[in-house]
């Protein structure tokens, strides 16, 4: 009895081995030899020279979808990079793709995040992939992946003089992105320096008009009694004093 025991132990050990060596057999011809799938990304230009960069960020969505080979890229304006990933089995993989803003205070980082999504399916024993985008928020399929930076043109502040008559008006002229905090300042103190400015004139002007009012016979300095009230009053004055001559003679 002990000995049909053993038997059996020794039957199902051998059975055992034999399923694993089948089950070995069987994972060495279904292994995919590794697949690498790229995903393109185009950088536009954003300046006339070109000088800008990008830093770009690939991560996985989930726990599933494999590192890619380069988790982050730098580049430079109008280029188009690829990251990589090696895939190694049929599967849906998925990932969000970012730019890391630079510390450039002059210009506007693209913040569109795309979600990536990666197709590997068996083709004959092969791998094969598709790579399809959307950005967050949009559920249509995105034409290509890119990024987009905008760079600030300089304020430009002009004070030009205009001369309309007896006054002296200033006309300011802010030019550039007038959005930034910056360019609104810089607006805030044209605007202010330019009343400060239209106001001072417009006194000089006032105080000008004022002086060459007084008429330039006045009988003093300062007076500002009107010329024909001052030919009146002597010429009323010479005839009293002719009709007392007069009477004066007649009395003789």
């Amino acid at each position: 009895m002990k000995a049909l025991r053993c038997c059996f132990a020794g039957i199902a050990v051998m059975l055992l081995s034999v399923v694993c060596i089948m089950m070995l057999k069987g994972m060495v011809a279904f292994a995919y030899e590794t697949a690498g799938a790229e995903i393109p990304v185009y950088c536009l230009r954003c300046t006339a020279d070109g000088s800008r960069e990008y830093r770009l960020l690939l991560e996985p969505a989930d726990d599933r979808s494999p590192q890619p080979e380069e988790k982050d890229i730098l580049t430079g304006e109008d280029s188009m990079v690829r990251f990589n990933i090696n895939l190694d089995e049929p599967g849906t993989y998925h990932y969000r793709l970012s730019q890391i803003p630079g510390a450039e205070e002059d210009t506007v980082y693209d913040e569109t995040v795309y979600r990536v999504t990666v197709y590997a399916e068996d083709d004959g024993g092969k791998l094969i992939y598709a790579v399809t985008a959307v950005t967050d928020g949009d559920s249509a399929k995105a034409d290509r992946i890119q990024f987009e930076n905008e760079v600030k043109q300089p304020v430009t502040v002009t004070t030009t003089a205009v001369s309309t008559g007896s006054t002296l008006t200033t006309v300011t002229t802010v030019s550039g992105d007038t959005q930034t905090a910056a360019a609104a300042d810089a607006q805030d103190m044209a605007e202010e320096a330019a009343g400060q400015q239209g106001e001072t004139m417009t006194a000089a002007a006032a105080e000008q008009e004022q002086v060459t009012s007084v008429p330039v016979d006045s009988a003093k300095t300062g007076d500002t009694t009107d010329a024909g009230e001052l030919a009146a009053i002597a010429a009323a004055a010479s005839a009293a004093a002719l009709i007392t001559r007069k009477r004066r003679n007649n009395r003789i």
